[in-house]
């Protein structure tokens, strides 16, 4: 085993046992402790990308500002919430940016024509899901964020159609679970909390982000 894969091995080890701490704290409710834990994974996952990726600043650059996401995140402040989206929402333009540019293909301007007309559906839809429950420029903010989420998804699976490349797929598993994750989040902050709720977001999102930056790390830096 090479530098690379003993890198990948032990690191992903530490990323998956301290998940599994967060994880617990969260499904016993130990709200104190779980917040304490809930960004170490993401901080793991950095410095793994910083290891073997080194040359691409791009990449954790882009998971940097999920970290930056996750702390605000921590916040029950409304305005700290949406600072945390706002980093949340860098994040994923930056990985839109990064798959395409590591696929060698520009980003295709029909692909817009996709991405407006979402921002207005999701829209519409958020007004008769959330009624009256959430601000404007909440679902404003939300329709743009969401909208994101779902063109890199399906970027992925065109760029997958076209390249064949069928490690795509984690990136594209990796959106998936993403915007299953945030569905939680948004069920959770806006409409009404149920148990569990919180093991929920962060057992998705955990296995969203590792298996969206595996696929940068399988494709850059494990031969």
């Amino acid at each position: 085993m090479n530098r690379e894969h003993i890198s990948l091995l032990v690191l992903s080890i530490f990323y998956i046992l301290v998940s599994l701490i967060s994880l617990y704290f969260c499904f016993i409710n130990h709200h104190k402790i779980r917040k304490i834990f809930k960004a170490i994974p993401t901080l793991i996952l950095i410095i793994l990308l910083i290891i073997l990726l080194y040359k691409h600043p791009l990449i954790y650059l882009a998971l940097i500002f999920g970290l930056l996401g996750d702390l605000f995140l921590l916040s029950f402040n409304k305005k700290m919430f949406l600072i945390g989206g706002i980093c949340f929402l860098i994040e994923h333009i930056l990985n839109l940016h990064i798959v395409f540019l590591i696929n060698n293909t520009s980003f295709p301007l029909y692909l817009l024509l996709i991405y407006f007309p979402l921002i207005i559906l999701i829209f519409v839809g958020g007004i008769l899901i959330f009624k009256n429950s959430i601000k404007p420029y909440f679902l404003i903010f939300g329709s743009i964020y969401a909208s994101t989420l779902l063109l890199n998804f399906i970027s992925g699976i065109i760029l997958t159609s076209f390249t064949h490349n069928y490690l795509l797929l984690l990136y594209v598993f990796g959106y998936f679970i993403f915007m299953v994750s945030d569905s939680f989040v948004a069920y959770k902050r806006f409409i009404k909390p149920f148990n569990k709720v919180q093991f929920l977001i962060m057992s998705t999102y955990y296995v969203a982000q590792y298996l969206l930056y595996l696929y940068f790390i399988l494709i850059l830096a494990i031969k």
